[in-house]
């Protein structure tokens, strides 16, 4: 299994690529990661006073 992270220098979205065979099949698979997140809440201040920390995950098969 091969993994290959990949940054767009455009947009600073960062997404990972695994690659791996099945054993005994020959059958060749792809699969790309892409972390997101979001921000709501006060943009300044101290270091950790955001209003809002949320995360979400999204699953595509």
């Amino acid at each position: 299994m091969d993994f290959i992270p990949v940054v767009d220098d455009e947009t600073r979205l960062s997404l990972t690529c695994a690659l791996w065979q099945e054993g005994g099949t020959g059958d060749a698979f792809v699969s790309v990661g892409m972390l997101l997140g979001l921000h709501v809440g006060n943009e300044g201040g101290a270091s950790g006073a955001m209003s809002d920390s949320a995360g979400g995950r999204f699953v595509i098969q």
